[in-house]
């Protein structure tokens, strides 16, 4: 029994240390959490990213950005930056890094619920590159395009926010550049035998998150949290890595029920005060 177990655990270490390629890294969902008009938000985040080992040119983390905003109530729009910064490739080459930019717009209805719950739902389109550079069999550049559909569901006041729902993702890839004429169709492939050519190939990501704030009104610690599974498209997108993520960030949020609010207390302070007169 302690054999097979021995044999198992090596094997997995071995697969998932082998050398394949990686054309799909989870990024952060943007996770407006706008509860009425004016209501403007704005989400600056790294995601960490393990670089253990890695050589001088790799980095640590790779920034994001989300913005909202309800110009009435019960309609959100988003923007938001997604970049992945000299990762890492899972192969022993220290100079293989990954680089990639990403840009998506949305758009999306919200309505609040009791005091503190809401639902919303947004859907956007988007699209960037990811590159492979430092191996010359196994470098490329590929653009994709995008869209998704989310919804999801939170429970929230001026203090702290949970939020929890899933994006729908569908990825088109488009312009797959490489010296290697048969990569691009053996890039999804782990075992590297040959499919069809990512040129033109489509995939469903399904993604869960749970986005968290938490903090001042107009200031808030945020931490999210999710992995991608991929639903349907010819071969693997994501590689051996584990397809999760967690991004640590600083959310600057106006609201105009926190003037409100700062409005209500000074009348309360100044009432008080009188009194004691």
């Amino acid at each position: 029994m302690n054999n097979r177990l021995t044999i198992t655990v090596l094997s997995l270490i071995a697969m998932l240390s082998s050398c394949s390629e990686q054309l799909y890294f989870p990024s952060r969902a943007t996770a407006p959490g706008v509860r009425e008009a004016m209501d403007t938000k704005l989400v600056v985040s790294v995601k960490a990213q393990d670089n253990s080992g890695a050589g001088n040119q790799s980095s640590a983390i790779s920034p994001a950005a989300d913005f909202a905003f309800s110009p009435v109530d019960h309609l959100g729009l988003t923007l938001s930056y997604n970049g992945v910064t000299n990762r890492k490739s899972n192969d022993d080459n220290d100079m293989a890094v990954y680089n990639g930019h990403r840009f998506d717009g949305g758009a999306g209805y919200y309505s609040n619920f009791g005091r503190l719950g809401f639902f919303e739902m947004y859907g956007g389109v988007g699209g960037g590159y990811i590159s492979l550079n430092g191996q010359p069999d196994h470098a490329f550049t590929a653009h994709y395009t995008h869209a998704y559909l989310q919804p999801a569901a939170g429970v929230g006041n001026q203090k702290f926010m949970v939020t929890g729902g899933i994006r729908v993702m569908y990825q088109y890839y488009y312009n797959f550049e490489s010296s290697n004429p048969d990569l691009p169709y053996t890039i999804t492939s782990n075992q590297g035998q040959r499919l069809g050519n990512i040129n033109g190939s489509s995939f469903l990501m399904i993604e869960p998150f749970i986005n968290m704030e938490v903090g001042y009104k107009y200031i808030k610690f945020n931490l999210q949290t999710g992995f991608s599974g991929q639903a349907a498209g010819e071969g693997n997108i994501t590689g051996n890595s584990l397809p999760a993520y967690m991004s640590l960030g600083i959310v600057f949020n106006y609201a105009p029920r926190f003037s409100k609010d700062d409005s209500s207390g000074r009348k309360k302070r100044i009432k008080y005060r009188k009194g004691d007169e």
